[in-house]
């Protein structure tokens, strides 16, 4: 389905863009500066401010980054990173624990340990936004660019906050300086291509135009899950037809999803009290890959076996092995830091990953503390027969 003057290829368009001519911002390196000896953590701070983050840092213009990059002269095994990356530590149990006001100044003062070391930033950069404070977590990852401006995960972060913060024009720069380093990062691909929908087109035609591609993409992505489902010879036959089977039954939209604790659902499983069903994407994933859309459409199905609307942390693990072993299977070169983390555990732990669940149970206890472990058929008795090969 296509329509006369619209992009079939949700980047089509961005192909013929004149990316050469582009030159990203330089963002000049922290200064040097001596670290305090000690310093004294503060486990609960006042609001926070637009001078907070000034006042708190020298003057200059990931979850948590897994790269540990460091621009610095100070080794990452001196006693000055050391301490920071206590700090830090801190900070991100702070986070974890939805304590947002204290992880931001447990991150401060890391940086004020050890201004190099951009794990603390990029985290409070991340809290920032968290807290909705746009202005700071602008600067926030500015400065993570400035000690590592290839980092894509944090210009992308960047360019997230200059959009909430209404600077449309220059959100998509930075996207666009994410794919004159890397055209297989999705982030980038999919927001530009929303942006340019939205600001090309009045609000209904942009929403069709979003709708058309997306179309596409989801015919593409429903071939990529169809052939995964048939070939999963690690899932029982019975269960394997019966998510074919949903695949081709339950209506699929791209919308705007739900949000809990600063963190918006990127797929989401609908079940009503009449037994009708739905998945809805989130509406960037309209211009995604279509490996990337298999992998969270994957994530829904399994949502769905049960009938019913409920959730537990068991189910939310399952839920991810499977899109996991998805995004291992059609991947290719397609970069998504979010499927990619849960890639990275898996195969860390191919046989039995127990950092993977770790993490997922941290991250939606996090974002709602009363989910229950277990749900019918996910660690409790269902109401159906189990299922066999």
């Amino acid at each position: 389905m296509s329509i006369a003057g619209w992009p079939t290829n949700p980047y089509a368009s961005l192909q013929r863009l004149p990316l050469s001519a582009v030159t990203p911002p330089v963002y000049p390196l922290l200064p040097s500066q001596p670290a305090p000896a000690q310093v004294s953590l503060i486990p609960v701070s006042p609001p926070l401010t637009g001078a907070f983050l000034a006042n708190a840092l020298p003057a200059t213009a990931s979850v948590v980054n897994l790269k540990g990059f460091s621009a610095s002269s100070n080794p990452a095994n001196s006693p000055t990173r050391a301490q920071a990356t206590k700090i830090k530590e801190w900070g991100n149990t702070l986070f974890k624990s939805n304590q947002l006001q204290a992880a931001a100044m447990a991150y401060q003062q890391a940086m004020l340990v050890d201004p190099y070391y951009s794990d603390p930033i990029f985290n409070l950069g991340k809290t920032f936004l968290m807290l909705q404070d746009h202005p700071n977590a602008i600067v926030a990852f500015s400065r993570v660019l400035g000690l590592d401006p290839k980092d894509n995960e944090a210009r992308v972060l960047l360019a997230k906050s200059l959009e909430k913060s209404g600077r449309i024009q220059d959100a998509m720069m930075e996207y666009l300086n994410v794919l004159r380093q890397d055209r297989q990062y999705d982030p980038a691909h999919r927001r530009f291509q929303l942006l340019q929908a939205r600001l090309r087109s009045p609000q209904d035609y942009g929403r069709r135009m979003m709708d058309v591609v997306g179309y596409q993409n989801l015919q593409n992505a429903r071939q990529l899950v169809k052939a995964y489902l048939i070939n999963a010879s690690h899932v029982p036959k019975s269960k394997r037809q019966a998510l074919v089977k949903l695949l081709e039954d339950i209506p699929v939209s791209f919308d705007t999803t739900q949000s809990l604790n600063g963190s918006t659902n990127m797929g989401e499983y609908i079940h009503l009290e009449n037994n009708s069903r739905g998945i809805r994407l989130k509406s960037e994933l309209a211009f995604a890959h279509p490996n990337v859309i298999g992998a969270y459409w994957v994530h829904e199905l399994i949502h769905a076996l049960d009938n019913d609307g409920l959730s537990s942390v068991q189910e939310e693990q399952e839920c991810y092995l499977e899109s996991t072993k998805f995004w291992q299977a059609y991947k290719s070169a397609v970069e998504e830091p979010n499927l990619d983390l849960a890639l990275l555990l898996y195969q860390q732990q191919p046989e039995q990953p127990t950092e993977l669940l770790q993490k997922i149970s941290e991250l939606y206890l996090n974002r709602n503390p009363t989910m229950p472990q277990t749900s019918p058929g996910h660690g409790m008795p269902a109401k159906g027969a189990q299922w066999t090969a």
